[in-house]
This record gives C-alpha cells, sequence and structure tokens, in this order.
C-alpha cells in the first residue's frame, strides 16, 4: 500500500474531540492489550497529533496519525492499524505470523507472505487457531520479534491449515515503506526484542477477548426507560392495528402484494405516526413475518424480496377488532427544535489605502464593514469635503482634490459616477462573509462558496456528490446518516478535491431534490446558496 509514494491531500491537528475519539478507536481496535493506560502512555497532553489524508499510489484513502511526526497508526477501510513503530512498544498488541528473516526483504518489496514462508512452528500451531478472514496481524521473524510488517489475515484459520500453499496474510505496511518516511522522516532501526515465541496464547486468546466487549457493552446498555418501554409497546400496537385496518375494512385488496407496497400503501400512508423503527420489530419484514407466525396472513420469499400470498380474514384478531378513533394507541412524540435560521451576507475588510474614508468612524484596518456602511462612509466623506453628486455624476474640476480622491481618479479623465467611485473603492479593499447561524455570527475573509449538488457517474451508475457543506458548519457525517435513513440509500464521506472547501459526500443515485429539500428545512441554508446540476450519460 505504502510501497510507492503517495500524494498528501490534507493535514491538521487533532482538537481535544478528536483526540478522544482516537483514545476510543485505539482501544477498541487493540483489545489484545491488558494494559488499559498504553494510550496516555504514548499520546500524552503536550504531544502534537496530527491526522494526514493520504491518496496511495493504488487509488486508496487512508488517513494516517502522527504523534510528534511520527506515525503511530494509519486508518484504512474503516480500521484501524497500528505501524512498526507502535508494535515495537506494544508487540502484543495483535496477532503475529513468524516467518525467516530471508523473507522480510521480499515483503519489503511489495510481497504478501505466503504459507511456505512461515515457520514450521507456526504452521503446526494453526490447529488451535481461530481467527478468522480479515483479522489483524503483523509479521515478525523468527530471530527477533520486532514486527517488520502489518496485514490481514488472507482467510480463516479452519481455510490456511487445510492448505498447505497460498498467501497467508495481505500485507499493508512494511519496514521503510513511504509511511515510515513520512514528512522526510528518518527510518529508526528495528530494535532488537529477543527471539519469537510461539503465538499460541494469542491464537488462543483472540477470540474470547475480542468477544470480550460485546459482552460488556450489553450488560453495560443503558436500561429503557418506563416512558420508551411505553411508546416501544404503542408503535407495536400501531402496527398491529394498521394491518387490521387494511384487513378488514380496505375492499379488494390484490395479492400477492410485496412486503415494500404494503408498507407505503397501508401503514406510511393510511397513518403517518407509525414508524417501523420506533417499534420493537426494526424491521417491516419482522414485523410481518410475527405475523405470519401467528396466523395472520402467509408470507413467501423470491430471493431476497417477501411477498405478502394471504391474508386470513377468519382469523380470531379480524373478527373481533372494531375501528375507534379514541382507542388508538398514544405515542408521546418529542418536540422537534426549529431549524436555527442561516444568513450570508457579503462584508468588505478596510485596507490602508482606504483607511481615510473610515478614519471618521474610528475603525482601523482589518475591521469588516457591510456594504450599507460603505455607502454611508462614502457619502459622508463627500460631505465633508463639499463634494456633491451632481445627477449621477461626481464633477471634481472645481476643488482640491485629496490624495485619497487622487487615488482613485481614472487617468483618463476627473469625472466618475457614484457607482465607478463605489466600485474602485471596493476594488481596493478585501472581500469577506458573514455566516450567521442562530445567535452565532462567524466572519471570515474570502468569497463564501455555495454548496455544490452535482450528479456523476461512478461505476457506470448515477451518484449524487455534495461539496461545500462543510464551510456551512455542517457535519456531512450526520448528513449521510440522514440520507441513509430518509432515501434508504448509500453514503459515504471522501475526501475533498481541495482542502479548503472541506470534505465530499456521495450519495447512490440522484438525490438532488431530497437534499434540497433537507438542508433548506432541517439546517436553514438560504436557497441562493445551493446550487445544483445534472450529468447527463
Amino acid at each position: 500500500m505504502f510501497l510507492k509514494p503517495f500524494k498528501m491531500r490534507s493535514t491538521h491537528q487533532l482538537n481535544k474531540t478528536e483526540r478522544r475519539e482516537l483514545k476510543k478507536f485505539c482501544i477498541k481496535s487493540f483489545p489484545l492489550i491488558s494494559d488499559c493506560n498504553f494510550y496516555e502512555d504514548w499520546i500524552t497532553r503536550k504531544d502534537r497529533v496530527t491526522i494526514c489524508k493520504l491518496l496511495t499510489y493504488g487509488g486508496e484513502f487512508v488517513n494516517a496519525y502522527l504523534v510528534n511526526q511520527v506515525p503511530l497508526f494509519f486508518e484504512y477501510d474503516e480500521q484501524l492499524f497500528p505501524t512498526v513503530y507502535f508494535l515495537w512498544r506494544h508487540p502484543d498488541a495483535l496477532l503475529y505470523f513468524t516467518t525467516h528473516s530471508q523473507v522480510v526483504r521480499k515483503l519489503q518489496n511489495g510481497a504478501d507472505l505466503m504459507l511456505p514462508g512461515l515457520c514450521p512452528e507456526i504452521y503446526s500451531s494453526l490447529s488451535i487457531a481461530t481467527f478468522e478472514r480479515g483479522t489483524k496481524l503483523f509479521v515478525n521473524t523468527s530471530n527477533n520479534k520486532a514486527a517488520v510488517a502489518v496485514g490481514v489475515t488472507a482467510d480463516s484459520a479452519s481455510v490456511l491449515r487445510s492448505c498447505k500453499v497460498g498467501k497467508c496474510a495481505i500485507i499493508y505496511h512494511s519496514f521503510d515503506d513511504f509511511l515510515c518516511k513520512i514528512n522526510n522522516m528518518p527510518t529508526s532501526p528495528i530494535p532488537q526484542l529477543g527471539q519469537s515465541q510461539l503465538p499460541i496464547p494469542s491464537l488462543q486468546m483472540l477470540q474470547p477477548v475480542l468477544e470480550e466487549p460485546n459482552t460488556q457493552s450489553t450488560s453495560n446498555e443503558t436500561p429503557t426507560s418506563p416512558n420508551e418501554e411505553a411508546n416501544i409497546k404503542a408503535m407495536d400496537d400501531l402496527l398491529l392495528r394498521c394491518l387490521l385496518v387494511a384487513m378488514k375494512f380496505t375492499k379488494d385488496i390484490k395479492i400477492p402484494m410485496l412486503v415494500s407496497t404494503f408498507c407505503n400503501t397501508y401503514i406510511k400512508e393510511a397513518c403517518p405516526a407509525a414508524d417501523i423503527k420506533k417499534s420493537s420489530y426494526g424491521r417491516i419484514t419482522a414485523f410481518l413475518q410475527k405475523c405470519a407466525k401467528d396466523e395472520l396472513i402467509s408470507l413467501s420469499k423470491k430471493g431476497h424480496i417477501y411477498v405478502i400470498t394471504e391474508f386470513n380474514y377468519d382469523h380470531q384478531l379480524v373478527k373481533e377488532f372494531e375501528y375507534n378513533s379514541e382507542q388508538e394507541p398514544k405515542i408521546s412524540v418529542p418536540t422537534q427544535e426549529k431549524p436555527k435560521s442561516m444568513t450570508v451576507r457579503d462584508v468588505y475588510f478596510i485596507t490602508q489605502p482606504v483607511l481615510p474614508l473610515f478614519q471618521k468612524m474610528g475603525m482601523r484596518p482589518g475591521t469588516a464593514v457591510s456594504v450599507p456602511q460603505i455607502d454611508e462612509a462614502i457619502k459622508d466623506y463627500l460631505k465633508t469635503h463639499n463634494l456633491a453628486l451632481q445627477g449621477n455624476q461626481l464633477d471634481f474640476s472645481a476643488i482640491d482634490i485629496t490624495d485619497f480622491i487622487k487615488s482613485l481618479l481614472p487617468k483618463e479623465g476627473i469625472i466618475l459616477t457614484y457607482l465607478d467611485l463605489k466600485k474602485r473603492i471596493l476594488d481596493r479593499m478585501t472581500k469577506g462573509h458573514t455566516l450567521k447561524i442562530g445567535d452565532v455570527e462567524t466572519t471570515k475573509k474570502g468569497e463564501l462558496e455555495p454548496i455544490k449538488i452535482t450528479t456523476a457517474f461512478r461505476s457506470n451508475k448515477c451518484v449524487t456528490l455534495v461539496n461545500n457543506a462543510e464551510q456551512y458548519t455542517i457535519n456531512l457525517l450526520t448528513l449521510a446518516k440522514e440520507c441513509q435513513i430518509g432515501k434508504a440509500t448509500g453514503a459515504k464521506v471522501n475526501p475533498g478535491v481541495r482542502p479548503s472547501i472541506g470534505n465530499e459526500l456521495q450519495l447512490q443515485g440522484n438525490q438532488i431534490t431530497f437534499l434540497k429539500n433537507l438542508l433548506t428545512s432541517k439546517y436553514g441554508v438560504p436557497e441562493n446558496c445551493i446550487v445544483s446540476s445534472q450529468k447527463k450519460k
């Protein structure tokens, strides 16, 4: 992965919140480390932690985490991997395979670790191993247990022990590759940590240790409050009520009927308050499978699609059901806060050439002023120096003009319109913008580009791309999750083309209309700050 030079897209120092998230990520990624304070030992408050977004030669996007310019971790495919520098300090962090010292050079040249390259003792110990395919590991040598490469298992232990040839580990990072030399850092020599021991203990304890966080998280789950339990039960009753209403009071229901058609017609449209995700079932298929188990309906499966093939109108629940609006389950819906209003306006920063215009107002260079304030300053300056407007023009021929006015006069004459005078003043100022969200207002230099929503084609499929959204303080991960829920579509965040505009959100399909409505209704983005375009195939 880092055998050839990579491109560094962006780099920035982590803040306190990001450092806490990295700490959680580390503890979750390396469960074999028994010392719970290993993170604090490596990264103290005084250490400088930076994240570098890299584009490898093969086209993969990787996040590298550097502590005092030394690469310790890299994130790839939503997994956190340690570098050899980290593993030299914590050699028990991962499962490891031991190879011969002659194989190390081949790994550094880009080869993966093959089964014949394993030491005989390691190959024989696979009979008791329990790891799965894609388990993180590192490679060391028989005469030194220091890591020389990092990767994942090529297959599960059960498959590898039945094979005698083929790959056993896919290598992502090796000693002395370009990740070790990031920012032109000198490569540290491999330390001597002693001879490797059989990884039998780590192979045996790997599976139970990895299962331990799940057990712990289950026991530490926040108990559901009585109000939440009542809402879940009420939602379950409401879903059953929708089914019974459809069966008893709807004529000529056409069957077979797709489960999605039933959900859209008889649940979402007939009862907008019904939300399958807030019930105990979570999915419409789970609810209908429960109804099929109770013999209310009959379900059949064609491939991955569920179809309702029959309604049991003779069921006791259908016969006894009577519609009464007063008996409808009451669900307490939490009140949602209204989106904060967002306004964007242009401002200009005072520079030294136009300072005489604003000295009377007591302003200094670097102060941001709005366009109405500039108009007021220009008119006040003209009035102070007896420069009156004659129609729409300013004639400076009959008066003593100041040095400031001289700098604004064109070479070809001394007659200006007011708009020309204003334009010449604005050209000598630095343009900026003010973004106000609720009561919070931020002012920055430079023009605020609109949010760009475009369609493109990736692997012959239509996708929607969103750029510049982070400049409007919109969290792309939150926006991606809302799109996944709202449109049941795939979403991911890619590194932006330019670091100044932030990352890029990619959605499957054409979601321009949905995104426009979401940004304007929930986030309060002005419509004139959103531009969209569709690319034809």
